[in-house]
């Protein structure tokens, strides 16, 4: 009667076995992370962090370059140029020849005192306790040329500084010109100390706090 019908009813409420679609397809997930995990060595790591780092580096400097903008500076500047005719150049860049200037001149005296014969006899002294070849060759190469190219730069700026106050119509500091070392201001080589100091000392005069 109907031959492919079981006699037996109770196989109708046994559990239904999973299917063998889902679990073949849950075995080759297990196989593929284990030939994953097994195929990514301590070196493929190392070299994956190396180029997150690497990456992140780049992002970081080229964020950093992009959004670090001074533009303000520059509309100032030249706002004050255009309402003084020109001259605030001019000034500014006699502030800048006068800073480095004296920096200059304190270097140059520095190394030419290191580079005073009467000096460089403890120099060596020096060199062979530390075990480091100091010698004629070193002082000629190293000291005395740093000593002819500050001078040379000095002088040439101390040229374009006359001319430059010159035309701004405003008094070259003497002791630059003559490059009198121990006359030197020393605000000079701070132009924030310069402008703070300024600024307070008015500040005092004004109270009557000058002493």
């Amino acid at each position: 009667m109907h031959p492919n019908f079981s006699s037996n009813d109770d196989d109708l409420f046994a559990p239904i076995p999973e299917s063998t679609k889902k679990e073949s397809s849950f075995v080759n997930r297990e196989d593929v992370i284990d030939s994953l995990m097994k195929n990514v060595y301590e070196g493929d790591i190392e070299a994956t962090l190396v180029r997150a780092h690497l990456a992140h580096l780049i992002y970081d400097t080229a964020n950093n370059f992009i959004f670090d903008v001074n533009s303000a500076n520059r509309t100032v500047f030249n706002t004050l140029n255009s309402l003084t005719n020109n001259m605030f150049s001019y000034n500014v860049y006699i502030d800048v020849l006068e800073e480095s200037i004296s920096k200059r001149i304190v270097i140059y005296d520095f190394i030419n005192t290191v580079g005073d014969a009467d000096n460089q006899e403890i120099i060596r002294l020096f060199a062979k306790h530390v075990n480091a070849k100091i010698d004629d060759f070193f002082i000629d190469t190293y000291v005395n040329s740093t000593i002819e190219m500050l001078d040379f730069v000095i002088d040439y700026n101390i040229d374009i500084y006359k001319k430059v106050c010159l035309i701004a119509s405003r008094e070259p500091i003497p002791n630059i010109i003559e490059r009198q070392i121990n006359n030197l201001d020393s605000s000079l080589i701070d132009s924030s100390g310069y402008m703070l100091n300024n600024i307070t000392s008015n500040i005092r005069k004004s109270l009557g706090f000058e002493y």
